[in-house]
């Protein structure tokens, strides 16, 4: 009977929580990847810029002790980047689309060389997400309105009300 107690009081607890992961979606993608120099070896301290091509927006990283960087939480839109390290040419990869929950990923090749010379990565392969299993895709208001109404996404204009307790056994008068 106890044990029967405990399931029923944690039941609402467990339905809540997954409502929250139901409305939790993500907004923004993220920019990774390894700096090598040509003969596979990392590159610590590179200096990474990814611009933002539509707004101009510069955010920075820098690789660490594996060659690696990371910048997450980028808002869907198109992005180069510019990576920078003393004794290397400067390597560029061309604009690409960052969409909605995609984790792009590089393998940024970088030359010996004067500092102030350019290399361009023409990456020809799309870009893949290889850290997830998980997809995303951006649905504009067309392809929602053409959707039947049973099938459209329905987006509460206030929460939802909250349920009453009613006492279980009538109360007793004086």
């Amino acid at each position: 009977m106890a044990m029967r107690k405990v399931i029923v009081g944690l039941l609402p607890l467990v339905l809540l929580a997954g409502s929250f992961q139901a409305w939790a979606q993500a907004t923004t993608g993220s920019i990774s990847g390894r700096v090598a120099d040509p003969q596979g070896s990392v590159v610590q301290g590179a200096h990474i810029s990814i611009q933002d091509v539509d707004t101009g927006v510069i955010t920075t990283a820098v690789t660490n002790q594996s060659g690696e960087f990371i910048v997450t939480a980028l808002p869907p839109d198109h992005y180069t980047i510019i990576v920078e390290s003393a004794g290397f040419d400067t390597a560029n990869v061309p604009a690409f689309a960052l969409d909605i929950d995609q984790k792009a990923r590089f393998n940024i090749p970088m030359k010996v060389g004067a500092v102030s010379t350019n290399v361009v990565v023409n990456d020809s392969a799309p870009v893949l997400q290889l850290q997830g299993a998980e997809t995303g895709q951006v649905i504009g208001t067309r392809e929602i309105e053409d959707l039947p109404p049973s099938r459209r996404p329905q987006t509460p204009s206030r929460p939802p009300p909250r349920s009453r307790r009613t006492p279980s056994t009538p109360s007793r008068g004086p």
